[in-house]
């Protein structure tokens, strides 16, 4: 299909573009382990994206782990969820409902911009799409085999992302809608037993693993809630009130109502367009619904990227009414003018970095010397920092062995994972001067200060750790890129390269 090969194009364009960052370098660091220590990682995760690591690994395992390697599986499974989400929309509508649904989500921005990724999202995204299809197909026929097939596409989808579990729920949920055979109803109940029973397992993963790696995530606020039905119309966050995204927004919420009013208007006449309606807003609603409230009253986990699995049923909904308006070419048009506004989101986030890694390697080889420190705050930097040792960039130079000492661990050897936040004692940091004449200090998402508990903690002490490290060393010079700083403290023995870069006046931490 034209319009799948287009989704493949945008997320090929400029794939190798943007630097690794802190989440693709976890992915790297789990899915090249082997054996019980890719087991091991996979459940340190919690569960989410299991069945994406197990399948990036076999990946890796036979294409190696480049940038554009490690992301091109995003990319297929972004064309995936454009087939499906056709098929999905035909099977809910018809051919031009499909179609319609397969244009506007394959030029949505979540898409491709998480097809660009070494992330699991879109695999979400084709999941959720061959979810909700393998579940219409079951519950018009009921035939046993399609049952089945339904709760291994709902495994699938809830042992990749956990919060997929909600999206089965929500297909489940129109069982009580008329038009359903009785046979259907019975048997998708007990296929609903046999996907609790497999994923119950994914429950122990995630309580044993506990909150730990959730600590980023605020509670929900105004911008939160912003991002989320951005993410869902296929906007970009971060734009002025006034701009396309709010119309994009609107618009979205507008289609929605508006193919529910229709459905229910004649629900007796059409029972399968009621159907159809509140399948698609139902699975689009109900997950960042649940999690807002979940986020609200106990863990935070309310963030736009966890909505993936919502994204095919959001294209549903907006096809569903484009579809039947008439005449036939009103709805084109308004599905073109759709189509358009989603492009002119798109193209402004090409090659925009998180994290800047790439470019701080490139920068701390540059002034490093054999026998200077590193460290790391937050530790998880470091892996992203390894992985460039061993993928170097072009133009960069030979590095240097350091001296790594948050964490502990040799660089440049194989792919570590490493989540456990330390910092140096008191006795540590009085000592520094006389073990490392020169220390390079890495800041990388070291915490937020008004975010949780857990996250002004983690900020207050890479506080501590900078100011009192500076206070042991001569000089110091910084260096800051997106999304990533780096500071070089010298000793008055070892004073820093003047004719390389220039000192910096303040050792305050960088808000």
């Amino acid at each position: 299909m034209a319009i799948a090969a287009a989704t493949f194009g945008l997320c090929l364009y400029h794939l190798g573009a943007r630097s690794i960052w802190l989440d693709e370098g976890a992915t790297y660091a789990i899915a090249t382990q082997h054996g019980l220590h890719l087991l091991w990682a996979v459940g340190h995760d919690g569960g989410n994206l299991a069945l994406y690591y197990l399948l990036l690994h076999g990946w890796t395992s036979l294409f190696g782990s480049g940038e554009v390697v490690l992301r091109l599986p995003s990319a297929l499974a972004a064309v995936a969820t454009v087939l499906l989400t056709f098929l999905l929309g035909r099977e809910l509508a018809g051919r031009r409902a499909g179609l319609y649904a397969a244009l506007l989500i394959g030029l949505s921005l979540p898409l491709v911009y998480w097809g660009q990724m070494a992330r699991g999202y879109t695999l979400g995204s084709a999941l959720a799409a061959l979810t909700g299809l393998c579940f219409v197909v079951a519950r018009r026929s009921g035939r046993r085999r399609d049952c089945l097939l339904w709760a291994l596409a709902a495994l699938a989808l809830c042992w990749t992302l956990l919060l997929g579990a909600l999206v089965v729920v929500a297909g489940l949920a129109t069982l009580c809608l008329p038009g359903a055979a009785p046979a259907a109803r019975r048997r998708l109940a007990a296929a609903a037993v046999l996907v609790a029973a497999g994923g119950f397992p994914l429950v122990l993963i995630a309580a044993h693993r506990g909150d730990g790696q959730l600590f980023w995530l605020p509670r929900p606020t105004a911008n939160t809630v912003r991002s989320v039905l951005d993410y869902l119309a296929g906007a970009r966050y971060g734009a002025r009130w006034g701009d396309l995204s709010l119309a994009l927004v609107f618009c979205a919420a507008a289609l929605m109502a508006l193919g529910l009013l229709l459905a229910l208007r004649t629900p007796r006449r059409h029972p399968e367009a009621l159907f159809a309606a509140v399948f698609a807003v139902l699975g689009t609603a109900l997950l960042p619904l649940v999690s807002y409230v979940v986020s609200r009253l106990g863990q935070p986990v309310f963030t736009d990227r966890y909505l993936s699995p919502c994204l095919p049923a959001a294209a549903v909904a907006l096809a569903l009414p484009l579809a039947r308006l008439r005449p036939a070419a009103l709805g084109l048009l308004a599905v073109v003018a759709l189509a358009a506004l989603r492009v002119g989101q798109l193209t402004p986030t090409y090659g925009v970095d998180i994290d800047d890694e790439q470019a701080t390697v490139v920068g701390v080889v540059s002034l490093a010397a054999p026998g200077d420190c590193i460290a790391f705050y937050a530790n998880d930097g470091f892996v992203d920092f390894n992985y460039y040792l061993s993928h170097p960039p072009p133009g960069m130079g030979e590095a240097p062995r350091f001296v790594s000492l948050l964490p502990a661990r040799p660089m440049g050897s194989d792919p570590v994972i490493v989540e456990r936040y330390v910092t140096l004692d008191r006795a540590a940091r009085a000592a520094l001067p006389e073990r490392c004449g020169r220390l390079f200090l890495i800041e990388q998402h070291d915490g937020n200060p008004h975010g949780t508990p857990a996250a002004r903690v983690l900020r207050s002490t890479f506080g501590k750790l900078q100011h009192e490290v500076a206070r042991e060393y001569a000089a110091h010079i910084v260096r800051r890129y997106q999304g990533v700083t780096f500071f070089l403290y010298s000793s008055p023995h070892h004073p820093a390269p003047h004719h390389r870069v220039a000192a910096a006046p303040s050792a305050a931490p960088t808000p």
